[in-house]
C-alpha cells in the first residue's frame, strides 16, 4: 500500500517518525509521500526522504502561510530547493486556497492566497512536476485560479485534490482535467454522506487514497490523535468495500496511479 500524503515531518511523529514509520510498514504500508507545508517541514520531509528509496517528499508553502514571503520569494526559495536537492521532490505542495476561516470581506489574504498559489502552477509547470492542492471553501476559485494562472499557454498542471471535499461539480471539473483526487480518513465517517458521494463519482484511474496523519483517523479511531498512519488500512478496506473491488485490486490500482501520478 501507498500512503499518497502524510506529515512524519509534524508534530508529534517528528523527530522520533521512524517509529511510526516502521508501524505503518508492518500494517502493510510500502511506500509514503512526505508533505511539506513550511520552510521547515519541507526540509525536513526532504532529510525523511533521503532515508530510504520507498520515502517520498514534497515541497509546498501551505495557505495560510500565504504573506508571510513575497510571492516573488517563494518562486525563489522552491528554485533553490529543486535545484540542490540530491533526492528532487515528487511534487509541490501542500497548496492552494482556504478560505475557512477567513470573513467573506478579507479579500487581502485572499488575494495573498492566490498569488501563492500561483506560484506553485507556474513552478509546476516550469519543471513538470504535479500539485498536491489543498482546498476548503474555496473550491471555484481553486478551478478559476488555475485558469487565471494558465490562460496564456492553454496548459494545466498535473494535480491531485488532497483530502478530497467540495460540490460535484468542482470534481468533475477536475477529474476532466485529468486530475486525480485523493480521500483520507475521513471518507469512513458514519456522518460523511457528501464525500462518499463524491467517492462514486471518482473513476478508479483517478482514485488516490492517504492518511494526512496526525489528522484525520478513519471511524474506529476517530477522535484519537496522533492518526497513526498503520490506520490506512481501515480507509483502503473501506474504500474498497465502495467501489466493489477487491483489497488487492485497489492497493494495485492506487499504486499505479500514485506511480502515474508522481512519476515514482
Amino acid at each position: 500500500m501507498i500512503d499518497t500524503h502524510v506529515h512524519y515531518n509534524l508534530d508529534p511523529f517528528w523527530p522520533d517518525w521512524q517509529k511510526h514509520w516502521q508501524m505503518a510498514q508492518a500494517a502493510g504500508v510500502t511506500h509514503s509521500i512526505v508533505i511539506g507545508t513550511d520552510e521547515q517541514t519541507n526540509q525536513r520531509a526532504e532529510e525523511i526522504a533521503q532515508t530510504e528509496k520507498n520515502l517520498f517528499y514534497a515541497v509546498g508553502v501551505h495557505p495560510h502561510e500565504a504573506g508571510s514571503m513575497p510571492a516573488e520569494s517563494v518562486y525563489q526559495y522552491f528554485t533553490k530547493i529543486l535545484d540542490k536537492s540530491a533526492k528532487k521532490p515528487v511534487a509541490l505542495g501542500e497548496c492552494g486556497l482556504d478560505y475557512f476561516r477567513l470573513d467573506a470581506s478579507d479579500t487581502k489574504t485572499k488575494t495573498a492566497q492566490k498569488q501563492l498559489f500561483g506560484v506553485h502552477i507556474r513552478l509546476a509547470k516550469e519543471k513538470n512536476l504535479p500539485l498536491i492542492i489543498h482546498a476548503r471553501d474555496a473550491y471555484e476559485d481553486i478551478l478559476d485560479v488555475t485558469e487565471h494562472f494558465c490562460k496564456n499557454d492553454g496548459v494545466l498542471p498535473r494535480a491531485v485534490l488532497h483530502c478530497a471535499s467540495g460540490p460535484v461539480s468542482y470534481i468533475q471539473k477536475a477529474i476532466s482535467w485529468g486530475w486525480y483526487v485523493s480521500f483520507a480518513g475521513n471518507v469512513t465517517y458514519k456522518n460523511a454522506d457528501s464525500l462518499r458521494e463524491l467517492l462514486k463519482f471518482v473513476p478508479m484511474d483517478r482514485l488516490l487514497l492517504e492518511t494526512d496523519a496526525p489528522y484525520l483517523p478513519p471511524q474506529s479511531k476517530r477522535g484519537q490523535f496522533p492518526n497513526e498512519p498503520a490506520n490506512i488500512v481501515e480507509t483502503y478496506a473501506f474504500v474498497a468495500k465502495e467501489k466493489k473491488v477487491s483489497p488487492d485490486v485497489l492497493r494495485e490500482k492506487i499504486m499505479e496511479n500514485a506511480s502515474s501520478l508522481f512519476i515514482l
